[in-house]
């Protein structure tokens, strides 16, 4: 159990690392609204992008997702 946090807290560092590279304002606000799409976006095979690798939706796959959708 340990080891899973540990692996999630490293995850949460590169995340935080990644949005500050990326200078992002109101952080705050687009957490909120990530975790609102994650939380009322239902499951489908189109949404599998919101998705990491073990199959959970968070708050940095959405925000690349829509930073990758907003770029094309």
């Amino acid at each position: 159990m340990i080891k899973e946090k540990d692996k999630e807290i490293e995850k949460l560092k590169e995340f935080i690392n990644y949005l500050q590279l990326k200078n992002i304002k109101n952080l705050d606000m687009i957490i909120y609204m990530a975790n609102f799409i994650n939380d009322n976006t239902p499951y489908t095979k189109d949404t599998k992008e919101l998705e990491n690798e073990e199959g959970i939706r968070t708050v940095d796959f959405t925000v690349k997702y829509f930073e990758r959708k907003s770029e094309e």
